[in-house]
């Protein structure tokens, strides 16, 4: 047939369907693993193969400000750098729960806002997108995808969705890594 398929957000989808079983399998037995769709074929014969993260987001690599050095030596001078990069690098794994983690990596920022400057949770919020110039409204976009998981409830993220998602964390993850 002619019906265009969004290869991306089925695979997502299918992920879900296929993990809420594993899930509960993992809780009955105490064992965890983690389901990777890593292809799908077509009717025709076409087969897509599939990877973690986003080629969006690895096209944007040559923009990061450090290289792997300069990014260990910053974790050391920045203790909160090793869990937001876990957070992103989540975020890339458990692709339904992706603006959970990439919000918790944007609260992790603001954490260390909250702590250097001493300041309560709306200024630290403030002063974050003030020193890393950036727009509340794509905190507010990454944190859409974020509340419904934070509060156990499901929510449908696209492909495209996804992307969005992890551009804007990754923006913000480079511009706290120069300041």
């Amino acid at each position: 047939s002619d019906v265009a398929i969004d290869l991306p957000s089925l695979k997502l989808r299918v992920e879900e369907l296929i993990e809420s079983v594993v899930n509960i399998i993992g809780y009955l037995s105490g064992r965890a693993w983690v389901v990777d769709v890593v292809s799908a074929t077509t009717s025709d014969g076409t087969t897509t193969k599939f990877g973690w993260g986003a080629q969006e987001i690895v096209d944007t690599s040559i923009q990061r400000p450090f290289d792997l050095k300069e990014t260990q030596y910053a974790c050391q001078l920045e203790p909160s750098l090793p869990r937001i990069f876990k957070d992103l690098r989540n975020s890339m794994i458990f692709a339904t729960d992706t603006g959970f983690y990439c919000y918790r990596a944007m609260d992790t920022i603001k954490n260390h806002f909250e702590r250097s400057k001493h300041l309560n949770e709306s200024q630290s919020w403030e002063t974050m997108r003030n020193a890393l110039r950036v727009d509340r409204s794509l905190l507010d976009h990454i944190e859409n995808f974020a509340d419904s998981p934070r509060h156990g409830e499901r929510i449908a993220i696209s492909a495209p969705e996804r992307v969005a998602v992890m551009k804007h964390a990754w923006q913000v993850v480079d511009r706290f890594c120069i300041y």
